[in-house]
């Protein structure tokens, strides 16, 4: 049996061949001659291919659940963190990939950089290596809007500030990009069509192009002149296996550790809030501050486009055939300058903000709502005319509901840090006594640590937000 299925299988394979030339194109691949054999400093690449196509997997997952509006955006991606099954895994590795796909990215453009990669009829390979870094860039730019949490509202809005504050072109960009003068729901359309329909597109097709000079230039291998030579299989491959492998298990392991982040929906009303870019655009973020009013242009433009230039034209400006980082001092040095500096201005930005009491303790004020409401549960969100109850409480909530609730649960207890109080009575075990002793003892309800205790209360205070609560419809 086993021979007769074997024999089938292979007629299936020669007849795809046939028609497909895989087994030609598989062996060039395997066969691919690497200078200087295999090394683990190689895997670089080839992890970076596997975490995007690990995040398309799993961006995909999410597009299962995920609904791009400002009513319902929020309360998708709660519930499928916090209800769907793998859920928290699945939003974790893609939350997490982001800044594994950065550092890989950094890594392995330093690593051709030092090695001279880009030398030797190997141009187009580095240009289409530059464009796929701001590519990933804009996935990104695009995605951070998505939850639609504090986080990201603040944090898009600033972002939109500055590209509007550009001279001449910024205001119109701006606006296209909003989808009108502030941001919305149409901002959240064009941001989703960029992030899950454009920029995949354009990454396939530069991903595609980028293999194929590579291949067509053949493998740059050590910078140091060798004879040594060895195939890419089976010695790389198994690097590339093993790596591949370690970055599932890092994305696995801090999804668990670390859930994504996830604040309570955004709220443009809260003037407090203080927004913070992620740790890759700190030191941006930073160097605004040294160019305060009309200077602003220098940082946003001037040296954002300098730099482009230079890195995108270096093939073209280091004609030198040396490739080895020790013999060309001047190029080593001054990327070092550049990494060394944007890692020292990003830190400078993170203790100013800790040297600062109002800052820090607003910042730790933010993670700790984000921790509490990442620890809640899940509350469905009604949308439209049932948003908020038709039929409220005849009476007023008491004073004492401002003073301690309607921070967790609304002003109308409709719910959102915790959840909402109407028909809380005709539950199980919330009837007015247990409402009191609820309020007194949240642990032995549950509740606890979520939901603090009120033992300040006064017995009269206890009976009158117990009333309230009940008479919650």
């Amino acid at each position: 049996m086993s021979f007769i299925i074997a024999e089938k299988l292979t007629t299936i394979v020669e007849w795809i061949d046939e028609r497909t030339a895989i087994k030609n194109l598989l062996g060039n691949i395997t066969k691919e001659p690497i200078s200087g054999g295999s090394r683990w400093a190689y895997v670089l690449g080839s992890g970076l291919l596997f975490a995007l196509m690990l995040q398309m997997f799993t961006g995909v997952l999410l597009l299962l659940y995920y609904v791009p509006s400002s009513d319902a955006a929020h309360t998708s991606v709660a519930y499928i963190q916090k209800e769907v099954l793998l859920g928290n895994l699945i939003r974790g590795i893609h939350y997490h990939g982001t800044n594994l796909i950065v550092i890989l990215t950094v890594l392995h453009t330093l690593r051709t950089f030092f090695w001279g990669a880009y030398k030797s009829k190997r141009e187009i390979v580095w240009i289409t290596g530059i464009l796929l870094l701001f590519i990933i860039s804009g996935f990104a730019f695009s995605g951070y809007l998505l939850p639609w949490d504090n986080n990201a509202y603040f944090g898009t809005a600033v972002r939109l500030g500055i590209i509007s504050s550009i001279p001449i072109i910024g205001a119109p960009i701006s606006e296209i990009i909003l989808g009108g003068s502030s941001v919305s729901t149409l901002t959240i359309s064009r941001f989703f069509t960029f992030h899950v329909g454009i920029l995949p597109a354009i990454l396939f097709l530069f991903i595609a192009l980028h293999l194929l000079v590579i291949f067509r230039a053949k493998h740059a291998g050590s910078y140091n002149p060798t004879t040594n030579v060895e195939d890419f299989y089976p010695k790389q491959f198994f690097k590339n296996c093993c790596f591949a492998l370690l970055i599932f298990i890092i994305l696995s392991s801090l999804s668990y550790i670390s859930p994504a982040h996830l604040e309570v929906e955004a709220n443009p009303s809260d003037s407090n809030y203080i927004a913070r870019p992620e740790w890759y655009f700190l030191f941006i973020f930073q160097l605004l501050k040294y160019f305060p009013g009309h200077l602003g242009f220098i940082p946003k433009v001037v040296l954002p486009g300098l730099l482009f230039i230079v890195v995108f034209l270096l093939p073209f400006l280091d004609k030198s055939p040396e490739r080895n980082p020790l013999k060309r001092p001047f190029a080593t040095l001054a990327i070092s300058i550049l990494l060394f500096g944007a890692i020292l201005i990003g830190s400078v930005a993170i203790l100013e903000d800790r040297s600062n009491p109002i800052v820090k303790a607003q910042l730790e004020r933010q993670s700790n709502e984000a921790k509490l409401f990442l620890k809640s549960e899940f509350t469905p969100k009604n949308i439209g005319k049932t948003a908020i109850p038709e039929v409220e409480s005849s009476s007023p909530p008491p004073s004492i509901y401002q003073t301690k609730c309607v921070a967790c649960h609304g002003d109308k207890a409709e719910g959102q840090v915790g959840p909402t109080l109407h028909k809380l009575s005709q539950k199980e075990k919330r009837s007015r006594e247990d409402i009191i002793k609820l309020l007194k003892d949240p642990k032995s309800y549950g509740l606890n640590p979520i939901m603090p205790t009120f033992n300040d209360l006064s017995d009269q205070e206890l009976q009158q937000l117990a009333d309230w609560i009940v008479s919650l419809k």
